[in-house]
């Protein structure tokens, strides 16, 4: 599965961007902070309890019907705040 966001230029959050604004306020926000493929085929949520864990809610999926039908997976995993900055460092960037 492929996933695609808008070319280097107009990329207001790509996905290494939004996992450095994640390791840059590690000490908390309110509220979620979203980032979405173009297409919406791939979604994180990334959500901060205050207490120093993150929430990082993972969807993936095929929502247009296929002969393969239409699927969705979604994982949630958590992070100590304190080292979101090793993942933002492993996060992909498409224009390295």
């Amino acid at each position: 599965m492929s996933v695609c966001e808008l070319e280097k230029d107009e990329t207001v959050h790509g996905l290494n961007t939004f996992f450095e604004s994640l390791a840059r306020d590690w000490r908390g926000w309110k509220g979620e902070r979203i980032w979405s493929s173009l297409e919406g085929e791939f979604h994180i949520t990334a959500l901060h309890n205050g207490l120093g864990t993150v929430e990082l809610i993972v969807s993936v999926g095929h929502r247009e019907p296929t002969s393969a039908g239409v699927w969705d997976a979604t994982v949630t995993l958590f992070f100590d705040a304190g080292g979101l900055d090793a993942l933002a460092r492993q996060a992909p960037s498409a224009w390295d």
